[in-house]
């Protein structure tokens, strides 16, 4: 019965987006969906990285920590969720990990590496996660690999510039 609801609601949805969208156009409708489909996004990427990083870290202290315990500071939780939002519209934003580090910090049993290396490892998870579902994210993250790659192409120009070439050696027979 509440598969049906929901595929009633989610049929309702589609009638009513496809009225709006030939009234008003679909970039109309993108816009209007476009604070759900993030939300959506960020949902499922938390849990699938949650899901991943169960199986990979060996320490469940530490993933009990990050995933299953509210931080002692209770401000925390809404900087968490401003900050993961942050973290959404601008990938490199580095305020997300800072409140990680801050919330896992209270575990004292967690050394200043373990807890880096942890949210480390999250971060680069949860960035994959997002970009698979979020086409939005992925053009954002695609864009700063360009610009990193560029960066380090202009990096090894210059350390390739500054070397001296080796003088061939003449070879008689």
């Amino acid at each position: 019965m509440a598969k049906t609801g929901h595929k009633l609601g989610i049929l309702a949805i589609d009638i009513v987006e496809n009225f709006v969208q030939s009234k008003l156009g679909e970039k109309f409708v993108k816009d209007l969906r476009a604070p759900t489909d993030r939300q959506i996004a960020i949902t499922e990427a938390m849990q699938a990285t949650a899901d991943l990083l169960w199986t990979k870290w060996t320490d469940k202290r530490l993933w009990n920590a990050a995933f299953n315990h509210l931080p002692k500071n209770k401000e925390l939780v809404q900087e968490l969720k401003e900050a993961i939002k942050a973290f959404y519209e601008h990938p490199s934003d580095t305020h997300f990990a800072e409140v990680m580090k801050t919330i896992l910090q209270e575990h004292e049993e967690f050394t200043q590496e373990i807890i880096q290396k942890s949210i480390d490892e999250y971060i680069a998870i949860l960035t994959r996660e997002i970009a698979l579902n979020d086409d939005a994210f992925r053009e954002k993250v695609t864009a700063l690999a360009a610009l990193d790659s560029g960066d380090s192409l202009k990096s090894i120009a210059g350390l390739l510039a500054n070397q001296k070439l080796p003088v061939p050696m003449p070879i008689y027979t």
